[in-house]
């Protein structure tokens, strides 16, 4: 199976978070995810966090599922932060990707205006819902406690849920952090 552009759809293909041993498997023009999921519905403006751990490479989207549409108006927000060099967690903003639809079932891209070149290690992707819709969209989710190398202890949680709201562009830097978050964002990368 050519794995180019794919979305893995078994467990088998995902590289697990901070196991280091997905460094081979990432090629130009793929999409990288992590494993265990699950469905739920994301408070309006609730800025939220998970920290992967990438080989060297070139981000150039970022994608995230929207399992059951919200009504008009749903947007979803995606981004990168770098760790914060003292404390581990987000910090710097290194790229918003922008909003895309709620509103419709299915893979969402946010193609990144300019690609995000990583030297390799760790990073914060972001995930909030906006748009104000009545109807939140339902989003795809970690779910297990992740492996965090080195990472500030997520206390059995997999991502940070930040202080808000979050309305329009993503902060710069983060917010602060409110407490772990045990359903954290779902959210693809697609490599140049």
């Amino acid at each position: 199976m050519s794995r180019s552009g794919a979305l893995f759809p078994f467990a088998a293909n995902y590289a697990l978070i901070g196991s280091g041993t997905f460094g081979d498997r990432l090629q130009p023009g793929q999409w990288w995810p992590p494993a265990v999921t699950t469905n739920g519905v994301p408070n309006e403006a609730d800025l939220r966090t998970i920290r992967v751990l990438l080989p060297p490479c070139t981000i150039a989207a970022l994608l995230c599922e929207v399992t059951a549409a919200g009504s008009t108006g749903a947007l979803v927000r995606l981004g990168i932060y770098a760790p914060d060099p003292a404390t581990g967690l987000p910090g710097a903003l290194l790229r918003d990707a922008g909003t895309v639809s709620g509103q419709t079932t299915g893979f969402k891209e946010a193609v990144l205006a300019t690609p995000l070149v990583h030297d390799g290690g760790p990073l914060w992707f972001a995930r909030v819902v906006q748009g104000g819709a009545a109807t939140k969209p339902e989003l795809r989710n970690v779910t297990q406690p992740w492996p965090t190398g080195g990472s500030p202890d997520l206390g059995g949680g997999s991502g940070w849920v930040h202080a808000g709201p979050t309305t329009g562009a993503l902060p710069d830097p983060a917010p602060a952090v409110l407490g772990v978050a045990l359903h954290s964002p779902f959210v693809w990368v697609r490599v140049a």
